[in-house]
């Protein structure tokens, strides 16, 4: 479980139908309308419009069972949460994405989502997370000696190279092909094709797996994976489970310290002609990156512009070989891209630690344990629970 709300701005058109009853919790029924609903939401979420497979079906109509068993589990346990304290969730949503008090109501109404759907989200989020927090003190605290534990792991994940995958797994290579060929043309969505087409259990989460080590897949796997570059898409390996389509999302390389080096750049973008006419000034007069930033506003592309922190090894192998040897406040450029000059200065080297404070792990710990909570309450509450589906 996660404690917070996630904020859902979606197009969706008026519907006038409820839909039949496919499942009910204690008499208190789910119909198919509020299944649509809920995929609607998933999909618009991601920005996609994915048809509704049964896999999706399936798992969405669980997840509104476990709903309906936590709000109920938290009525009989005499959980009571206000209208004030769900309109008061609503302008803190508001205000965390920037908008004005009520232009969250305004937008669902434009857009026909019913308000008292989101409502009931809100308050069914708020019900459990206050029966969860009641029981909070049968928490064990935090030892000294996990923290250190839990450092000493992420210290040893960090000496690893590692890989932010997004997987597809198909039984037969004429589907596996297929599928490939459709997200190569922008058919379908990568995330959209995992739900539509996967049968490994990261389908319900677009083919998310997160980090993993070389080591998570059979050895036919790890070559292609030390290959391939982020934002790569993989050709259909056969497994003994199957076809995989692999998604390169991240790479890390293992670090040999709990430092890592980090730069601060800024980047500018001219076209062709602003190039011939402004190389002068921008190679003799900017000498800081004020100066670069400066000139910047006033003749760079604006899209362009970019300023942070950066790690040289999250940068191109040919933009980190550029950069490397540069002095600090020296214009480095031009490099053609996308039909562009684009000119870049390393404003300043720092060293920043790469494992996180112990009062951060800590927080985890106690995440996880909240987590684990919620868990074992929701198991005790299906207990007592009868769900019959129709």
């Amino acid at each position: 479980m996660k404690y917070f709300i996630c904020l859902l701005l979606f197009m969706w058109s008026s519907v006038s139908y409820a839909g039949e009853i496919i499942a009910t919790v204690n008499d208190e029924p789910i119909s198919s309308f509020d299944v649509d609903m809920r995929a609607r939401l998933m999909n618009l979420q991601k920005g996609i419009t994915s048809p509704m497979n049964k896999q999706m079906k399936k798992q969405i109509l669980n997840a509104l069972i476990d709903e309906k068993i936590k709000v109920q589990y938290a009525q009989k346990n005499g959980i009571v949460v206000r209208d004030e304290d769900v309109q008061n969730a609503i302008a803190h949503l508001e205000q965390q994405n920037g908008m004005k008090t009520g232009q969250l109501v305004r937008v669902l109404k434009q857009n026909n989502v019913p308000l008292d759907f989101l409502k009931d989200q809100i308050r069914s989020d708020l019900m459990w997370l206050q029966l969860v927090q009641r029981q909070k003190q049968n928490i064990q605290p935090v030892q000294p000696a996990e923290i250190s534990a839990r450092k000493n792991k992420i210290r040893r994940s960090l000496r690893e190279e590692g890989y932010l995958l997004a997987e597809i797994l198909i039984p037969n290579e004429a589907e596996a092909l297929k599928c490939e060929e459709e997200i190569r043309s922008g058919k379908i969505a990568f995330d959209q094709a995992a739900r539509q087409y996967s049968k490994a259990p990261s389908a319900s989460r677009g083919g998310q797996i997160g980090w993993v080590k070389k080591n998570h897949y059979e050895s036919v796997v790890q070559p292609i994976l030390e290959q391939m570059v982020p934002g790569q898409l993989s050709r259909p390996i056969e497994t003994k489970n199957g076809f995989l389509i692999l998604a390169m999302l991240d790479k890390k390389k293992a670090l040999t310290g709990d430092t890592i080096q980090i730069w601060e750049l800024v980047q500018q973008a001219l076209t062709p002609n602003k190039t011939v006419a402004l190389m002068p000034t921008i190679i003799g007069d900017l000498h800081s990156c004020q100066d670069f930033m400066t000139f910047a506003r006033k003749e760079a592309i604006p899209e362009s512009i970019q300023k942070g922190m950066v790690s040289p090894d999250q940068l191109p192998p040919e933009l980190k070989d550029l950069l490397s040897p540069a002095d600090a406040n020296t214009v480095i450029g031009p490099l053609q891209m996308n039909g562009a000059n684009v000119f870049f200065m390393k404003c300043s080297v720092s060293q920043k630690n790469v494992l996180p404070s112990d009062d951060e792990i800590r927080t985890q710990i106690e995440l996880e344990r909240l987590e684990h909570l919620s868990d074992k309450i929701l198991e005790n509450a299906k207990r007592f629970v009868v769900v019959e589906y129709k």
